[in-house]
């Protein structure tokens, strides 16, 4: 499949940007086709088009999953947004100078 998008970027001068632009509007084409081979799946089903169905499907259910998952997974992990979440939460609180640190560690005062 590469070999064929690199013919045609390269018979056809497609930039980068040409390139990613026909990977974005094929996205939502093969949904559709996943969406009508469900449609028709008593009718295909006992031909080897549906098991290519199911694996296709799993495909972009990984593949839609990892693109949308994975920069809130990323911004999960850096601390800045976790600081950044904490004082958001607790606005009120930080404004009446409270010490929020000591309740989200459940310490106790020592007396």
């Amino acid at each position: 499949i590469s070999a064929i998008v690199i013919t045609l970027s390269v018979t056809c001068e497609l930039s980068s940007k040409d390139l990613l632009v026909c990977c974005l509007a094929f996205l939502p084409t093969g949904w559709g086709l996943i969406l009508v081979a469900q449609a028709m799946r008593p009718i295909i089903e006992n031909t080897g088009l549906w098991q290519f169905t199911e694996v296709l499907a799993k495909a972009y259910d990984y593949g839609m999953g990892s693109i949308l998952f994975s920069p809130i997974a990323i911004l999960a992990w850096l601390l800045i947004i976790s600081a950044f979440q904490t004082r958001f939460l607790f606005n009120q609180a930080f404004n009446r100078h409270l010490q929020i640190q000591p309740i989200l560690e459940g310490k106790k005062k020592q007396k």
